[in-house]
């Protein structure tokens, strides 16, 4: 199973297994789990200052990969 991070200006792939996350984790332990390993390898902070996050996790079970993109902004 493969998690991919899209950012603006690349796509990362991290290790589910090593973050200990699959199909069945909750959207927020899954970005809660990625969030310091995003930091840590692209300087890109995913959490927001009122403590949530502006980037949001979407499954797709076909391919079997998880992804974690920014929310659509309003307006």
């Amino acid at each position: 199973m493969q998690v991919k991070v899209l950012l603006e200006s690349q796509e990362v792939e991290l290790n589910a297994e090593q973050l200990g996350i699959n199909m069945d984790t909750p959207e927020n332990e899954i970005l809660k789990n990625c969030a310091p390993v995003i930091l840590e390898q692209t300087g890109v902070n995913i959490e927001s200052d009122s403590g949530g996050y502006i980037y949001t996790v979407r499954k797709m079970t076909n391919s079997d990969t998880i992804y974690i993109l920014p929310k659509a902004e309003a307006g």
